[in-house]
């Protein structure tokens, strides 16, 4: 028997694993530079509704220069 517990600590059973996801969301964010910011914002303004394939173009080639 061992009198002085667990070596680590250990989950509570059925405890899920911690979701790191909005933390590295917003370390990303915070990393990206302003060119990056303004390309992102072009990317996801609305076309107007008269045209709805005005930033097609545009769109193309700024996901070009993310990847």
């Amino acid at each position: 028997m061992d009198i002085t517990g667990p070596s680590q600590l250990q989950p509570p059973p059925g405890a899920r694993e911690r979701s790191n996801y909005e933390e590295d969301l917003t370390r990303m964010i915070a990393q990206l530079e302003l060119a990056d910011i303004a390309i992102l914002r072009t990317l996801h303004q609305p076309a107007p509704e008269s045209d709805p394939t005005a930033n097609a173009s545009i769109n193309a080639g700024m996901l070009s220069h993310l990847s």
